[in-house]
């Protein structure tokens, strides 16, 4: 995923200019080019340019944990549950220790664990 590429397609379709996003973004037009040939951004450009177009560019970020409870085997049965989660931007390294948390409490009630 090249994130500059993502930021610049959508100011082009909102006809934003480099010098008026530089101006919405708090940067210079250089720094603004730099960033659309960038292919990672940092959180706060990312936060910068979803604030000034109004626009959540963290859905790009598709985060995701897996965790494995059942043992592989052919007789061996098992359900799968996909669960989506919603939190506040910021808060990924909450979510994570929480997570990580869920898979210690599995793992102490003799869950086999993989992750």
């Amino acid at each position: 995923m090249h994130f500059g590429n993502i930021v610049k397609t959508a100011t082009e379709s909102y006809k934003i200019s480099v010098d008026e996003m530089a101006f919405l973004m708090d940067k210079s037009a250089d720094e603004v080019l730099a960033l659309y040939e960038a292919e990672e951004w940092t959180s706060g450009n990312i936060k910068t340019a979803s604030e000034a177009l109004n626009y959540d560019f963290g859905t790009y970020l598709n985060r995701s944990a897996e965790y494995d409870f059942a043992k592989h085997t052919p007789t061996l049965k098992y359900h799968e549950m996909l669960i989506s989660i919603k939190y506040p931007v910021g808060k990924e390294n909450k979510l994570e220790a929480w997570l990580e948390r869920m898979w210690l409490m599995a793992q102490s009630i003799g869950l086999e664990v993989d992750k």
